[in-house]
């Protein structure tokens, strides 16, 4: 029964994807608009600096007091933000996404700015613009896509109320509500990647000789329609020369942007190791959609789901089972991430006095069959503590459950629950 539930479910979301492709395809694909007055970056640069210039002089009169503060920086070789306080940053911006933009100071170092502080931005070179028009209010079907992007590229002018994008001698102007993202132009690989490594090492000598190493690793690639998303974790401890744990487990997630709430998993893969838990290897492939619930400076939450294809290698088994199994399953994801500090700030009244504390917390459930466990889960929950702009100090709850585990060759059967509780340094880039 359970197989004609999952396959009746791969059936439906198929289904359902290949009618919002065809949706996607009739009304809502992205358009991208491109410019075609053949003037280099350079040239374009010199009409939006003209452009600039053009605005401010019509701020003069010859009965009018004209304040310093009113003038706006020409960005010439950098780009320029001004924040809600009136106060404008020289630098270079990288990336808006999730209501946050990143804008990198010489002095300051890397800067995050909730968008809602940001009162102008003036790039100095072509930027990638993600906009989204709403087409189809009144449609009914949860699968149809309600909205239209246009990908546009060109140098920005951003302000309170709308987005300017400079292509040549053409000028487009959106509402600043309808900005999904905004990338470099792509002149830079390294512009689209960022990540960060947390090390938790413990050593002990004299009467109890231990050494405890743990790593996580979280890259990723953010473009203005896509992210590439991987994941480590890897456990080693050794006691006395012997070896007492060694887990790994590696995903790497490729989500593609269809609106502003609606995401698509293309493809996910995850490896795992486990001696211990009596799997030699275990490789997982899966396809989801996503949805996401909120978004905004205070917390960001996101769920998906999808069918999944299990492949496990146990290290030893009873007498006459398979030491391979392969399983259809169902797996559902949660990731949320709460910004501490601004919930305190807001709930308080006032600011706070120490740095961003942020709570992350990363839930997978896989139901299965009975050789691959009935249902698992894998939950990490992590408390990002910001020490300065590039180091974090982060305590990390992992716990692992599989519901019915494999006996092994001896006949004992590994525990249900692994649990690790972590304290280490990360390290953003």
């Amino acid at each position: 029964m359970k197989y004609i539930i999952i396959i009746t479910l791969v059936f439906s979301i198929l289904h359902a994807t290949q009618t919002q492709e065809q949706n996607s395809t009739k009304e809502n694909s992205v358009i991208t608009i491109k410019d075609t007055s053949g003037l280099s970056e350079k040239e374009i640069s010199n009409i939006a600096i003209k452009s600039d210039q053009k605005k401010q002089s019509k701020l003069y009169t010859n009965d009018s007091t004209y304040t310093w503060e009113k003038l706006a920086p020409t960005p010439v070789n950098f780009d320029w933000l001004e924040l809600k306080s009136g106060e404008w940053l020289k630098g270079k911006f990288k990336a808006y996404q999730n209501n946050v933009l990143e804008f990198d100071s010489d002095k300051m170092k890397l800067l995050n700015f909730e968008f809602k502080d940001v009162f102008q931005l003036r790039t100095h070179k072509i930027m990638t613009v993600n906009i989204q028009i709403e087409t189809n209010k009144n449609s009914s079907s949860f699968f149809t896509l309600e909205n239209t992007k246009l990908k546009v590229s060109g140098i920005i002018r951003l302000n309170r109320k709308t987005i300017r994008i400079i292509q040549g001698e053409n000028t487009l102007e959106f509402p600043r509500q309808q900005i999904i993202s905004i990338a470099h132009n792509g002149e830079k690989e390294l512009n689209y990647w960022s990540g960060k490594v947390t090390i938790n090492y413990n050593q002990q000598i004299g009467n109890s000789d231990q050494l405890d190493f743990t790593a996580q690793t979280k890259i990723q690639r953010r473009t203005a329609t896509s992210r590439l998303h991987f994941t480590y974790l890897g456990n080693i401890s050794n006691k006395k020369n012997e070896n007492i744990a060694n887990n790994h487990r590696l995903k790497g997630i490729y989500d593609i942007f269809i609106t502003r709430k609606f995401f698509a998993t293309a493809l996910a893969l995850e490896y795992y190791r486990d001696p211990y838990q009596n799997i030699a290897q275990e490789t997982t492939t899966k396809v989801a959609a996503g949805y996401t619930i909120a978004r905004n400076p205070y917390i960001e939450w996101d769920v998906s789901g999808g069918p999944a294809k299990i492949r496990t290698i146990y290290e030893t088994v009873e007498a006459g089972e398979n030491k391979e199994s392969n399983s259809l399953a169902l797996q559902f994801n949660t990731r949320i991430d709460i910004d501490i500090t601004k919930n305190l700030d807001k709930l308080l009244g006032y600011k706070i006095i120490f740095k961003d504390i942020d709570l992350l917390l990363d839930y997978q459930f896989t139901f299965t069959d009975k050789i691959s466990g009935n249902y698992k889960h894998h939950m990490s929950t992590k408390l990002e503590n910001e020490l300065t702009s590039w180091l974090d100090l982060d305590i990390t709850f992992i716990w692992d459950y599989l519901h019915s585990p494999t006996p092994r060759e001896d006949g004992s059967v590994p525990l249900q629950d692994d649990y690790q509780f972590l304290i280490g340094l990360g390290i953003d880039f």
